[in-house]
């Protein structure tokens, strides 16, 4: 028998057609023996930051169930926060909407990862209703290494994502493992070159 299972659903706002589906088989699994499932529709903001209330729902939930019919970085993001913290995921994909089955295969994430389809709202509840209970992590984790370098390819535009890595690199490994590994920005037109100091 599958156990009982605290899910949350992330999902866009728009388009309209997609949110209304996830939302209608959110309202219909409500009162479910087998799930407790709480939505957070996705707004799209301009720089966005994941909120603080998007990745506490993640972390008191059993199983991340996300929307991937229109997959962007912060779709990817709460997925792979969601395996870092030990939860099923449960990747859904809109089939009805052009394009969704063949953009989901470009990205190749979802090589690996299992999805469930759906047309509508009756379909995504059927899926709903029986969550997965396996936990990524639980089953092809290694022990960690703590003697294996760490390579952190530096990008060539100081972006907010790079300026907060390095905080927790110095915070981790200290400033003089760092500076002795750090690669200046290369010029315009260079790749970048890979850092490596062990953690």
């Amino acid at each position: 028998m599958a156990k009982f299972r605290v899910g949350y659903a992330a999902y866009p706002a728009a388009p309209p057609d997609l949110a209304s589906d996830i939302a209608r088989a959110v309202k219909a699994v409500e009162n479910s023996p087998k799930a407790r499932i709480t939505a957070w529709p996705q707004l799209e903001i301009f720089g966005s930051v994941i909120p603080n209330e998007v990745r506490a729902g993640i972390e008191t939930a059993d199983v991340l169930i996300r929307d991937v019919t229109r997959p962007n970085l912060n779709v990817y993001y709460k997925i792979g926060y969601s395996i870092g913290k030990r939860k099923s995921i449960a990747p859904v994909v809109n089939v009805s909407f052009k394009g969704a089955a063949e953009d989901i295969q470009k990205d190749g994430l979802f090589d690996t990862v299992g999805y469930r389809s759906y047309e509508n709202s009756e379909g995504l509840t059927a899926i709903l209703s029986e969550l997965p209970e396996h936990v990524l992590l639980d089953l092809y984790a290694k022990p960690l290494n703590s003697t294996q370098p760490l390579y952190f390819l530096n990008a060539y535009r100081k972006t907010n994502f790079v300026a907060a890595i390095w905080p927790t690199l110095l915070a981790t490994m200290g400033r003089a493992a760092i500076e002795t590994t750090h690669q200046s920005a290369p010029p315009s037109g260079a790749r970048a070159k890979p850092i490596c100091a062990g953690v």
